[in-house]
């Protein structure tokens, strides 16, 4: 059995450009700018296992636009689940995985990980652990966040071996960090590519 490690932007969702593009508003210009902020707050944390990052910057954008908070996540949920889309043929292919391995997430999801989680569900299709960039407060490619996954699939099971780690990523320098704790990764092009990868390593 393997551990199957995915990233979620790029990966397992992609971003539609021309919805995103498309007359984006200027209460979510607001929002981004303010991402930058929460961003560092995040940095400066010692431990943030109970932090949010959405919830506080929906806080932060309803302050600075005269409005409430729940207005603010009803056009956010609405603008994001409109162009964040399954990467076409990502979710069989999780499927199938998780019928002989256990596949997870370390991802770089900040504010939009309420919408991925609750509304999106994409979680919900992994059968192993998550870690989340704005759950636990550190950031791909830190290594340490590599380290904190180990430790969790390490909890989960007591024969857990490193040799058994799959990262999957669209950036080389998230693999490139992997790979120096000892990680075996795989580059994310496409789903055909990363399907015949996996089969090259006897894991399909």
């Amino acid at each position: 059995m393997k551990y199957i490690i995915f990233d979620i932007g790029s990966v397992v969702l992609y971003k539609e450009k021309s919805a995103y593009n498309n007359g984006v508003p200027t209460w979510l210009n607001q929002l981004e700018n303010s991402e930058k902020a929460i961003i560092y707050y995040l940095k400066r944390k010692k431990t943030i296992h109970d932090y949010d990052e959405t919830i506080v910057t929906c806080k932060t954008l309803a302050q600075i636009s005269n409005t409430t908070q729940e207005d603010i996540y009803h056009r956010w949920k609405n603008w994001s689940t409109a162009h964040y889309k399954w990467t076409p043929g990502i979710a069989d292919l999780i499927k199938e995985l998780n019928n002989k391995h256990c596949t997870g997430v370390c991802s770089n999801v900040g504010w939009i990980n309420q919408i991925v989680r609750d509304e999106m569900k994409v979680y919900d299709i992994f059968n192993s652990i998550v870690v989340a960039s704005s759950i636990v407060g550190l950031q791909k490619p830190d290594i340490r966040i590599f380290s904190l996954l180990l430790k969790q699939l390490k909890l989960l099971d007591g024969n857990f071996s490193i040799k058994d780690v799959i990262f999957i990523d669209n950036k080389e320098i998230n693999i490139a960090s992997a790979r120096k704790i000892g990680i075996k990764s795989i580059k994310f092009t496409t789903v055909e590519s990363l399907e015949n990868k996996l089969k090259a390593n006897n894991i399909l």
